[in-house]
């Protein structure tokens, strides 16, 4: 009897990269790609950027549209220290799925406001929860985006959000492979403490956290 997340594995990777990344191709080397979801954020945000430059690493931030609207000069910031932007829709439904067409509107609403903001449409996508079905990818793929999901995560917004973030940090530290992508949240008080933790561990193992964007957004 196959697990569930064997089957969910195996199911991610017969879906073409052009559709669906979860983890760095083997081109990427030992680079590491660190991706926020859920932000821009007044009070987190600022700090995780001031962390990435310290250590001069590349992001990507799967912003949500709302949020953008709300707090326009923090996603100014993200934008001008250099770092990738993506889609996390507009309204970010989560506990409930809509019908496809508020879906799909809920994504060309994110795009039209990066791109307002910025004056470039995003091409990299990651559902609300992950949450992915062939209608979703397909969504999708019709306003050019292609949907990034993760290999490792801190966890602290969910299955491990008991933990603390010392914990998570370890964890992360001890499980993180090259080519992980891996997911955090910018509207998290743990995050920072886990960066203080992650960022100088990554980089005594030489992990390449500057090009490993490019290999998913050439």
């Amino acid at each position: 009897m196959f697990s569930p997340g064997y089957i969910k594995n195996t199911i991610k990777s017969l879906i073409p990269d052009s559709f669906l990344v979860h983890r760095l191709p083997s081109s990427a080397g030992n680079a590491v790609i660190l991706t926020f979801d859920d932000g821009p954020d007044e009070k987190i945000t600022p700090r995780i950027l001031e962390q990435l430059e310290e250590y001069n690493v590349h992001a990507v931030f799967f912003v949500i549209g709302e949020k953008v609207a709300m707090f326009p000069n923090i996603f100014e910031m993200i934008v001008q220290r250099g770092h990738t932007i993506g889609n996390h829709t507009y309204s970010h439904h989560y506990k409930k799925i809509p019908s496809f067409k508020v879906y799909l509107r809920d994504i060309i609403r994110c795009q039209q406001i990066i791109e307002e903001k910025t004056g470039n449409k995003p091409i990299l996508y990651r559902p609300p929860a992950g949450f992915i079905s062939p209608i979703t990818l397909l969504l999708a793929r019709t306003q050019g985006l292609k949907t990034v999901l993760w290999s490792n995560e801190g966890g602290e917004w969910g299955v491990n959000k008991q933990d603390t973030a010392s914990t998570i940090g370890n964890r992360l530290i001890n499980t993180l492979q090259p080519r992980d992508i891996v997911l955090l949240h910018d509207n998290n008080e743990k995050v920072p403490f886990i960066m203080e933790m992650i960022l100088p561990a990554l980089k005594n193992r030489s992990i390449d956290l500057q090009h490993g964007v490019h290999a998913i957004c050439p």
